[in-house]
């Protein structure tokens, strides 16, 4: 999950209250317990957090085959997109409604992982 900016911007008046009121600003700040560390318990949390890390490890390697396996531009219906190949070359293709092709090139994101689009509207 990407909880950077939301936790970033929640953080700055609950670590105002911490240098203001101490730890007692932990129980009069309504937002603190939602991005307190403490705030779940690891022996009820682990068979979902297993089950998550399963459903991630499975889509990154689905991804990866996906990726290794471009289709062909031409296969592509209008309104949809996909990583395909373009003269022995992966890029992100979209086929609009016109039906004019509009390419990317395919590069991992921040996060590494790779350009994909969701076939079909």
């Amino acid at each position: 999950m990407q909880w950077g900016l939301s936790n970033g911007v929640a953080a700055g008046p609950i670590i105002l209250d911490l240098i203001q009121k101490g730890e007692a600003a932990l129980e009069s700040n309504p937002y603190a317990s939602m991005v307190d560390a403490r705030r779940w318990d690891l022996l009820k949390a682990g068979p979902g957090a297993a089950k998550e890390g399963l459903h991630t490890a499975r889509h990154m390697l689905l991804d990866k085959i996906k990726h290794a396996m471009a289709s062909d531009v031409a296969k592509l219906r209008r309104g949809e997109g996909a990583v395909v190949k373009v003269q022995g070359e992966k890029v992100g293709a979209y086929l609009d409604d016109e039906g004019k092709y509009h390419l990317v090139k395919v590069r991992k994101s921040d996060r590494g992982k790779w350009l994909s689009w969701w076939r079909g509207k």
